[in-house]
């Protein structure tokens, strides 16, 4: 599981930074630093870019969310969240505000459950800052967004909001993962300590 939430931790510290130039272009720009015709060319750019990388951080963290509920599942057989919910609730409007919030404390509290260790059984607050920073990173661009102008402070503060929201997330996925990894080798270690 570590590789997986290492490879997704790059790609959302990589978006993450991607949004971070964003909003330092979109910034100059509405300055009035750059001209019109570099901050375009630069920030128009990055905000293809920005699309993309989003995109492939949804199919990301949707696959992740699958694999650590399945793996949560697998552990605790009364574990309520369903790894398809956990999923398929990234792409769904209006329940993606929520689903994926829930899925991801789920993992997160069954997989500290399934370690019996000293880790708290609930998620601490970096899933919450993490949520917030995004669900406030959405509605901040939607509101305050340019529309047709090239930029304003609205997407200025959108764009720093996301490169947050990316950092924090990358903080979660990695802590899941090891998580998930130490609940791995605790049950194959204790599996091989009983058939001897």
């Amino acid at each position: 599981m570590t590789n997986l939430a290492k490879g997704l931790g790059a790609l959302l510290v990589g978006t993450g930074a991607l949004e971070a130039l964003r909003a330092v272009l979109a910034g100059l720009y509405v300055a009035g630093v750059l001209p019109e015709t570099a901050g375009a060319l630069g920030y128009g750019g990055l905000t293809v870019l920005g699309w993309a990388a989003s995109l492939a951080l949804f199919v990301g963290l949707a696959g992740f969310s699958y694999r650590a509920a399945t793996n949560v599942r697998a552990w605790e057989p009364d574990f309520h969240q369903s790894p398809v919910g956990a999923a398929v609730g990234w792409f769904v409007p209006v329940w993606n505000l929520y689903k994926p919030y829930d899925a991801l404390c789920s993992v997160w509290s069954g997989s500290a459950i399934a370690l019996d260790a000293d880790e708290p059984r609930g998620p601490t607050r970096i899933v919450e800052a993490f949520w917030a920073t995004w669900a406030l990173s959405i509605l901040v661009g939607r509101l305050f967004g340019a529309g047709e102008a090239l930029a304003n402070p609205g997407d200025v503060a959108a764009a720093a909001l996301s490169a947050v929201a990316c950092g924090l997330g990358a903080v979660v996925v990695l802590r899941i993962g090891q998580l998930q990894d130490e609940v791995a080798y605790a049950r194959t270690t204790a599996n091989a300590g009983s058939s001897r």
